[in-house]
């Protein structure tokens, strides 16, 4: 098995989650609908990103906090509306990843921000329809 389906086998695995406004958490995976979201993104959809573990190689907890504040200043810095977000596995195998939520974002720019932070891949997804995994 190539590691591309060894990766997209486990984002597919893994849950999803995001904190809305009025401080829920929406847990999703790849492929369901995230109503709460849609009504929050506008037209151009939103995006699931994190900048943990570049390129699925697991850093420290330490340089991992160091790159999501580093994704947290520039995404302040540059007024792009995001919610607080996670993800993690079932088996315990990964560790909880810190994310966020991008709001009013369309996929080339989610993507950009992807390659930027040295993900292999992120989630999108448009209002009404069903979360995407998305390769850079």
């Amino acid at each position: 098995m190539s590691r591309r389906a060894e990766l997209e086998a486990v984002y597919r695995a893994a849950w999803y989650e995001v904190q809305t406004p009025d401080n829920n958490i929406r847990r999703f995976r790849v492929g369901e609908r995230v109503p709460e979201l849609d009504t929050l993104a506008a037209e151009k959809g939103w995006a699931w990103l994190s900048a943990f573990n570049p390129g699925s190689q697991l850093l420290s907890e330490s340089e991992n906090l160091r790159r999501h504040q580093a994704l947290l200043n520039n995404l302040v810095n540059t007024q792009r509306a995001f919610l607080p977000a996670a993800s993690g596995d079932d088996t315990g195998q990964w560790p909880v990843e810190h994310a966020v939520c991008l709001l009013d974002i369309d996929e080339i720019t989610a993507r950009t921000l992807a390659i930027r932070y040295g993900q292999m891949a992120f989630l999108h997804a448009q209002p009404g329809e069903a979360v995407r995994l998305c390769w850079v």
